[in-house]
């Protein structure tokens, strides 16, 4: 078991490892005649140090799954292990917006937290 003097070195060298910002939007969902409607909140948290990985063929079977039944392109993201980040909230990263597909509970141990995402769009629109 890790003294707690141990885990705050260990956050905070995981700290150093995020080398971007983001913000994370919470996404409320609203019922209208026409079906859902999911929009991004004004309850944001940003500037909150992250990275964000493509996920590479030797990831999780689990990963490589989603990859394909999703057909979508799925990064890793990484913020700090207290981040309020929450599946399907969005996170925007230098004006892309991806959108939290799970936040996965691997054995990060309390050192930091890590989630699927998957790009919705960019500053261009696409």
């Amino acid at each position: 078991m890790l003294t707690d003097k141990e885990l705050a070195d260990i956050r905070r060298d995981m700290g150093e490892m995020l080398p971007v910002s983001c913000d994370i939007l919470a996404v409320t969902y609203t019922q209208d005649s026409s079906g859902w409607d999911n929009t991004p909140s004004t309850n944001i948290r940003a500037a909150v140090p992250a990275r964000l990985d493509h996920l590479e063929p030797d990831s999780s079977a689990q990963d490589m799954i989603a990859t394909a039944e999703s057909g979508r392109i799925l990064y890793r993201l990484t913020v700090p292990w207290d981040a309020d980040l929450r599946d399907s909230d969005q996170v925007r990263i230098h004006g892309v917006v991806y959108e939290v597909l799970a936040v996965t509970l691997e054995q990060t141990e309390r050192f930091c937290r890590r989630a699927l995402v998957s790009k919705l769009s960019d500053e261009a629109g696409d």
